[in-house]
C-alpha cells in the first residue's frame, strides 16, 4: 500500500501544529507579565468558556465533512457540501453568541465584561469557518499549513504593540477575528484553485441535513471539551483565589502544547484510514507510540517549574505542581484520542467514540460538581478527577477497538 500521501501530510501537519502552539507559547509570557494575575484569570476564564462556541459552532464538521469530501468525486457535489456546512455554521454562530451573552449576564466574574465575552466568542465561532474539511478530504494538508501560518501571524504579532494593560483584552479578540477572515477567505481561494470546488449555497433542507449527519460528532467533541474547560469553570466559581485560575490554565497550555504533537499523526491517519483502510499501521504506530510517550511524560514533569518560570514568571512557579499532577494525561490522551476518531471513527464506529466520551464527561461532571457541593474542590482533587476522567475515556476506546477486532 502506497503510504506516501500519509507521511507528507504528518510532515504538514506538525509544522501546522508547531505553529498553532508556537505562537501561544509566544503570547503567554507577555500577557501573563502585562495583564497581572487578576486580568490573566479573566482572560483564561474567558477562553475556556467560549471554546464551548468555537467546538459548537465546529459542529463536528472537519470530521464528517473530511469523509464526506472524500467519498465524493463530483466537484458540484463537494461544492454543496462545503456550502451546507457553512451555512449551518451561520446558524450555529448565532445561537452560540446568544447564548454567550445570556450566560455572562447571570455569572458573576463576567456580568461587568459582556461586551469583551461577546466578542471572544464571536472569535471563537470566527475560527470554524475555515474549509479545512476540503483539504483534509483530498490529503492536501500543505494548503491548511501555509494558510494558518499567516492568520496566526496576523492575529498574533499585533498582540505585541496594541495590548500593554487589562484594559486592552479587547484587541487580542478583534487581530484574532481579522485572522479568521483572511484564512477563511484563502480557504476559498485554494479549494478553488486546486481542486476547482467552488462554494454552492443550497436550501435550507439540505443544511439541516448537514446538521443532522454530523450532530453525532459535534455532541461527542462537545464533551470531550469539557475535561478541561468545565474544569475551568468550576475553579473559577468555587476557588476564591484568582491567581489559582491562572495556575490550571497555565499547566492546561503546557498540557496543549505537548498534546499537539499528537495532532499531526490523528489528523493524517484519519483520512487514510478512511480512504485506505489500512489496519497494518494502526498497530505499528502504536507499538512505537508507548515508549516515546512514556519518556516524554518523565520529561514533562521533570520541566514543570521551568516551564512555568518561562510562561508566567516567579509569581506563577507555586503552581507548577498543576503539570506534575495531571501529567498522567499526557500518556493517557494519546491513546484515547489515537483510537477515537483516527480508528474507531475512521471505520464508522462513531456512537462508540460518542458513548465513551459522553461517559467520561458524565463522571467528570458529576465528580466535580459533587466535590463543589461538598466544599472540597481544590486544584489537587480537580488534577485527581481530570486524570481518572482521561483513563476512563481511554480504556473505553480500547476495549470498542478489541471488540471489534481493530487490534
Amino acid at each position: 500500500m502506497n503510504r506516501k500521501n500519509f507521511y507528507i501530510n504528518i510532515f504538514w501537519q506538525f509544522i501546522l501544529q508547531g505553529v498553532r502552539y508556537l505562537y501561544p507559547l509566544m503570547l503567554v509570557p507577555y500577557l501573563t507579565r502585562v495583564l497581572e494575575p487578576s486580568g490573566y484569570s479573566l482572560y483564561v476564564y474567558i477562553l475556556s468558556i467560549t471554546i464551548f462556541c468555537q467546538v459548537f459552532v465546529e459542529y463536528g464538521f472537519s470530521l464528517s465533512g473530511t469523509k464526506d469530501i472524500s467519498g465524493q468525486s463530483s466537484r458540484v457535489e463537494c461544492g454543496q457540501v462545503a456550502g451546507s456546512i457553512i451555512q449551518a455554521r451561520v446558524v450555529l454562530s448565532c445561537l452560540a453568541c446568544c447564548s454567550i451573552y445570556v450566560f455572562s449576564l447571570s455569572n458573576s466574574l463576567l456580568c461587568e465584561h459582556k461586551f469583551l465575552v461577546l466578542l471572544f466568542g464571536v472569535a471563537a465561532c470566527a475560527r470554524s469557518f475555515t474549509l479545512d474539511f476540503i483539504f483534509q478530504g483530498r490529503e492536501k494538508m500543505k494548503s491548511i499549513t501555509t494558510r494558518v501560518i499567516l492568520s496566526k501571524t496576523i492575529a498574533t504579532i499585533p498582540v505585541f504593540f496594541t495590548v500593554s494593560s487589562s484594559n486592552d483584552i479587547l484587541y487580542v479578540a478583534v487581530l484574532d477575528i481579522l485572522g479568521s477572515i483572511v484564512s477563511y477567505f484563502w480557504s476559498i481561494s485554494e479549494s478553488k484553485k486546486l481542486f476547482a470546488i467552488e462554494i454552492i449555497f443550497v436550501g435550507l433542507k439540505k443544511t439541516f441535513k448537514a446538521l443532522k449527519r454530523s450532530w453525532l460528532y459535534c455532541f461527542s467533541d462537545m464533551s470531550a471539551v469539557v475535561f478541561t474547560n468545565f474544569s475551568t469553570i468550576v475553579i473559577g466559581t468555587a476557588v476564591t483565589d484568582k491567581i489559582e485560575i491562572a495556575y490550571w490554565g497555565l499547566a492546561m497550555t503546557a498540557l496543549g502544547a505537548v498534546q499537539a504533537l499528537y495532532a499531526p499523526v490523528f489528523k493524517a491517519l484519519y483520512p487514510h484510514i478512511v480512504i485506505h483502510k489500512d489496519r497494518d499501521i494502526i498497530r505499528k504506530l502504536a507499538c512505537i507510540a508507548v515508549p516515546i510517550i512514556f519518556i516524554g511524560t518523565i520529561i514533562y514533569i521533570f520541566l514543570a517549574d521551568f516551564c512555568f518560570l518561562i510562561l508566567g514568571g516567579k509569581q506563577y512557579i507555586s503552581g507548577s505542581y498543576v503539570m506534575v499532577y495531571t501529567s498522567p494525561v499526557l500518556l493517557l490522551s494519546f491513546f484515547s484520542m489515537y483510537f477515537g476518531w483516527p480508528v474507531l471513527g475512521a471505520y464508522g464506529y462513531v456512537k462508540e467514540i460518542a458513548s465513551t466520551t459522553i461517559g467520561s464527561a458524565a463522571f467528570c461532571i458529576a465528580a466535580l460538581l459533587t466535590t463543589q457541593a461538598l466544599g472540597e474542590a481544590s486544584l489537587t482533587v480537580v488534577c485527581i478527577i481530570r486524570c481518572i476522567t482521561e483513563l476512563l475515556l481511554c480504556s473505553s476506546r480500547i476495549f470498542f477497538c478489541w471488540v471489534h477486532r481493530l487490534l
